[in-house]
C-alpha cells in the first residue's frame, strides 16, 4: 500500500521522473484520460501530466487492500466535458498491480451510475 501512496505523492507534486521509476518496464497505466501501454508512452503522459488544470484525481482517497499486492481506490472527478448531467460528479475505480515492490498495471473506469440517478433527479 505504501508503494501506491508514493507513487500518488510523486505525482501529485510533479515529480514525474521519480514516479516513472516506480512503475515496471512494460507497465500499463490507466488514468482518467486513458491507459498508457508501455514506458514510452506512460513517460510521455506523466511527463506532461503537470500541466494539466485539474489534477483531484490524484488526491489521497481511502486506499483498500483487495489482495496480495492488489489495492484498488475509489474517487470522484468531472473531466469538465459534460459527461453527467445536473452536476453529478463522475465516480472513477482504479486498482493498482503490483510486482517485486513495483506497479505493473493501473486499471481506471468509471463506475455506472445507480439506476435511480434519474428518476429521483426528474421526479419520475
Amino acid at each position: 500500500m505504501e508503494v501506491v501512496k508514493e507513487f500518488l505523492r510523486l505525482r501529485r507534486e510533479k515529480e514525474h521522473a521519480e514516479a516513472a521509476e516506480m512503475l515496471t518496464e512494460g507497465a500499463t497505466l490507466g488514468t482518467v484520460w486513458g491507459y498508457q501501454h508501455g514506458k514510452a508512452k506512460y513517460l510521455k503522459y506523466l511527463a506532461d501530466e503537470p500541466r494539466f488544470a485539474h489534477r483531484k484525481y490524484l488526491h489521497d482517497d481511502v486506499i483498500t487492500k483487495i489482495d496480495d499486492n492488489t489495492y484498488t481506490r475509489y474517487f470522484g472527478f468531472n473531466r469538465g466535458m459534460s459527461e453527467y448531467p445536473l452536476f453529478k460528479i463522475p465516480q472513477y475505480r482504479e486498482i493498482f498491480f503490483l510486482k517485486d515492490d513495483k506497479i505493473r498495471l493501473v486499471s481506471c473506469s468509471r463506475q455506472n451510475l445507480d439506476p435511480g440517478y434519474f428518476s429521483r433527479c426528474f421526479g419520475m
